[in-house]
C-alpha cells in the first residue's frame, strides 16, 4: 500500500496553540508597554494568526484563555475593556517575556531555600528562573542581566514560595569576571 503523497498541517496541541496565542497577544501588548491589552486589540491579533481562523473563533479563544485561568477581564470605569496576563499566562510564556527585556550592566542574583517537602513547587520556580536566562553560579546562588524582578516576583506567588526566595540588585561585585564568562559563553 502506498502513503498518501499530499501535504498534511501537523497537528498542534492545545497547549502549543494557547503559547502561540499568548505570545501573539503578548507582542501586541508589549507595544503598549504593558501586561495587558484592550479587547478589541485581541480580537484583532487572534484572528491574525492563521492556522487558528478555520478552529474557533476569537471569541471563543478568549473566553477559553479566561476558563482556563491564563487571563482575567478588566473592566474599567472609562468603558474601555481590556485583557490582563495572569501569573499563570507569564509563567507560559515567561521564556519570550525575558527576552524582550534588554540586559544591562547590572546583575541579579537570586538566592533560594526551599524546603523539600515543597519539592516540586521548587523544581517549577527552578524551571521558571532557567527559562528567564538566570545562571547558576553556586549551589543555591542564580544570577541575570536583565530586570525580570517582575516575572520572578510573578514566579514567586504562582508556586507558593514567595518566603523562601531572596533577590539582590547589585552594580559591583567581587565574583564579576566569573559572572561576565558565563554570559559570554551563551
Amino acid at each position: 500500500m502506498q502513503k498518501d503523497s499530499t501535504w498534511r498541517r501537523p497537528k498542534q496541541t492545545i497547549g502549543s496553540i494557547t503559547i502561540t496565542i499568548l505570545e501573539n497577544l503578548f507582542a501586541a501588548a508589549e507595544m503598549v508597554g504593558e501586561y495587558n491589552i484592550r479587547r478589541f486589540q485581541a480580537h484583532e491579533t487572534i484572528r491574525r494568526i492563521e492556522h487558528l481562523s478555520c478552529k474557533k473563533n476569537s471569541s471563543r479563544w478568549i473566553n477559553d484563555l479566561r476558563t482556563r485561568g491564563y487571563i482575567k477581564i478588566d473592566r474599567s470605569k472609562n468603558e474601555i475593556v481590556s485583557i490582563v496576563f495572569t501569573n499563570k499566562a507569564k509563567m507560559k510564556i515567561v521564556d519570550t517575556i525575558a527576552k524582550s527585556i534588554k540586559q544591562d550592566q547590572i546583575f541579579r542574583f537570586i538566592s533560594f531555600d526551599i524546603p523539600e517537602t515543597m519539592r516540586d513547587r521548587r523544581n517549577k520556580f527552578r524551571s521558571a528562573i532557567k527559562k528567564m536566562g538566570f545562571l547558576q553560579i553556586q549551589q543555591s546562588l542564580w544570577v541575570i542581566n536583565r530586570d525580570v524582578s517582575e516575572l520572578v516576583e510573578a514566579a514567586a506567588y504562582e508556586y507558593g514560595v514567595e518566603k523562601y526566595i531572596t533577590y539582590i540588585v547589585s552594580a559591583k561585585s567581587d565574583i564579576d569576571g566569573i559572572i561576565a564568562k558565563k554570559f559570554s559563553v551563551q
